[in-house]
């Protein structure tokens, strides 16, 4: 069976996807702690968001 990434394993860029991601969150909640008085409220719901399209994109 040929690999389209080759021997390359997908795994290896989760570290820096999941701290990449996490820096985002982090670099939102500055002006959204100036804005509303829930600040975790908007992130929680932005992930809500960020969970019902990737649950929609992997259902067939």
């Amino acid at each position: 069976m040929v690999r389209p990434m080759g021997e390359w394993d997908p795994w290896l860029g989760l570290p820096v996807f999941s701290l990449l991601f996490g820096v985002g969150f982090a670099l939102l909640m500055e002006p959204a702690a100036n804005r509303v008085p829930r600040p975790r409220l908007v992130l929680l719901r932005r992930l809500m968001a960020l969970l019902a399209m990737a649950c929609r994109s992997a259902t067939p």
